[in-house]
């Protein structure tokens, strides 16, 4: 074989026949051997071919890359590394570059000697005189991990790394493209929203790994049985969204379709999970809304997805529901109670009202404070329009705390007046209850107040209970001792055992007027009130019956044992001058 530097000759003219001095000789076999050992050793695969494209030289870094040997290519054109991925197209417009630029750069697929394709980022420059080339000189390298990074980059981007499922940025694209679609086609698409009910729930008694875990299978279970060219997104938590294409262009029979496929993914996702040991029915609750309308955007159609599954949780969840726009207004209306509730707050448009309670001689035995909002336009609202607002919005806490310290003022108020009240009940909302201040800040209102607490009974209900047995008796013990007094509200309804009644500091019982009111008409009824009051008498606690409305029902309950009693037979609840 030749000498490397043999192969690899000095670009001399032919016609010069000067001699050089040897200073010059001596500065080109420098610059030769420069050039030899950039050839030789950099990284890039560099290809020399003559004028008629035949491949004269090849470097190390070309047989790396490529897997051909410089016998393997000496003497054959470029064609030999053709992976057939690009069309004639691109080649042609490469060879109008390299004709009228005298380069060209680009991406291109090269082929291995093995047969793999790789992308390559490559360079081809012409080396020639008075227009005619003499050489072509071809520099590329392989980017496939550079590529690599740049799918792996874009997927980080556009998929949800837990489930694999597209995320809120690649379903944004996609709904923008089916808009344009169903406009241009007039054919209806359709967009669902769903979320697991009681996702929390799972996750606070089980466990983050186990609700990972279902939110897998979910994912896993929808691409399984929607179509291929329906898209499934996960925008976070236990939300999805399934974009429907291709739907009918009659909107009666897209919706006739889109209610087959609601009831589908309904059973489906209903069908039992195994996990980490534990079987779980999981329901879920869907919002469909149709495209295209006017004015439809991204944000918008999502929008309304979200505000029909609400209204499908409200309808008592594992259901579907439509799209209507008298929903919207009803979120309008919500948002705006909302802005006012909060306002309420910051000037003191929350009062109170008490409801007495008393033995069977009218013997007062003590008030329950119930709130009220006195809003400067609509006159009072009732508790049951804006509390389950503050629950959902978390404004509860706030409420709760107002409520507390204005009775417990209250109670000072009458005591300092001469005015004897046994006590003042109170009902503590779960979420306030259940929060890591809530003892502190009972504890505060205590001492700021200089209220007597063992005049002040805390309600809580039986859905508390059931959450955490062991930290709601922490906490009710911490609140014992400060004096403060329990009542477990509207029992009977909930699911709270039996057991925890012997374990729970409670004071006292109140039966939920649902039972009352049927005293004399449901023999059911009936005999769980009779339960209820001969039990609490065994554990000795204090009983009172809610929603007393006529002399039958207290007649009824005072036979029974009962000696407790609240509602309209005595009193509406009155404010404070009034009493």
């Amino acid at each position: 074989m030749q000498e490397r530097e043999h192969r690899f000759p000095a670009n001399r003219r032919s016609g010069d026949k000067k001699s050089l001095s040897s200073v010059d000789a001596e500065s080109i076999e420098i610059k030769l051997e420069i050039y030899k050992t950039l050839f030789e050793a950099t990284s890039d695969a560099m290809m020399i071919a003559d004028e008629s494209t035949r491949i004269l030289y090849v470097n190390p870094a070309f047989t790396n890359i490529t897997g051909y040997t410089e016998q393997d290519v000496l003497g054959k054109t470029p064609k030999i590394l053709s992976s057939g991925k690009q069309d004639i197209h691109f080649y042609r417009r490469m060879w109008r570059s390299i004709t009228t630029n005298k380069r060209w750069q680009g991406e291109i697929w090269n082929k291995k000697k093995s047969g793999d394709i790789f992308p390559a980022w490559q360079t081809i420059n012409v080396i020639g005189e008075e227009g005619k080339p003499a050489h072509y000189i071809s520099v590329f390298s392989d980017i496939s991990q550079i590529k690599k990074s740049q799918a792996d980059l874009w997927t980080l981007a556009h998929y949800d790394s837990l489930t694999g499922l597209a995320n809120r940025s690649l379903l944004e694209e996609r709904i923008k493209q089916e808009l344009a679609t169903t406009i241009r086609f007039k054919i209806y698409g359709a967009l669902f929203f769903l979320d697991l009910d009681n996702f929390k729930t799972i996750n606070d008694s089980l466990g983050h790994k186990v609700g990972d875990l279902l939110l897998r299978q979910v994912a896993d279970r929808l691409r399984r049985d929607l179509r291929d060219e329906d898209m499934i997104a996960r925008l976070g938590g236990d939300e999805f969204v399934i974009v429907l294409s291709n739907l009918s262009y009659d909107k009666t029979i897209a919706s006739n379709q889109l209610k087959v496929v609601a009831e589908k993914i309904l059973d489906l996702l209903l069908m039992p999970y195994l996990l980490e040991g534990h079987e779980l029915r999981v329901s879920v609750s869907i919002g469909i809304t149709l495209f295209p309308n006017n004015g439809d955007t991204f944000d918008h159609l999502l929008k309304q997805a979200d505000t029909a599954m609400y209204a499908a949780k409200n309808s008592g969840k594992n259901t579907y529901c439509f799209f209507h726009p008298d929903m919207q207004d009803k979120v309008n209306q919500r948002l705006q109670l909302e802005k006012e509730l909060r306002n309420a707050l910051v000037h003191d448009h929350l009062g109170l009202v008490y409801q007495p309670q008393f033995n069977f001689n009218q013997q007062l035995l003590g008030y329950e404070a119930l709130v009220r909002w006195h809003h400067p336009e609509q006159g009072v609202i009732s508790p049951q329009d804006f509390i389950p607002l503050a629950e959902e919005t978390g404004l509860i806490a706030q409420i709760g705390s107002q409520v507390l310290t204005k009775a417990c003022q209250q109670w000072v108020a009458w005591h300092r007046a001469g005015k004897n009240v046994p006590h003042i009940s109170v009902n503590i909302s779960p979420k306030q209850f259940s929060s890591p201040g809530f003892v502190d800040l009972v504890s505060g209102i205590v001492e700021s107040t200089k209220v007597d607490p063992r005049h002040i009974i805390l309600e809580i209900t039986e859905g508390l209970i059931v959450q955490n047995v062991k930290g709601i008796i922490e906490k009710m013990h911490a609140l014992k001792q400060l004096g403060l007094r329990f009542s477990i509200d509207d029992f009977g309804t909930g699911y709270s055992s039996l057991s925890y009644l012997t374990r729970l500091p409670i004071d006292q019982l109140k039966i939920d007027k649902t039972f009352v009111v049927n005293l004399g008409i449901n023999d059911s009824d009936a005999v769980i009130v009779e339960t209820i009051i001969g039990m609490s008498k065994h554990l000795k606690l204090d009983l009172i019956a809610e929603g007393v409305e006529t002399w039958e029902q207290l007649e009824h309950l005072y036979r029974c044992g009962c000696d407790g009693f609240q509602g309209y037979y005595f009193s509406k609840p009155l404010d404070r001058d009034d009493i």
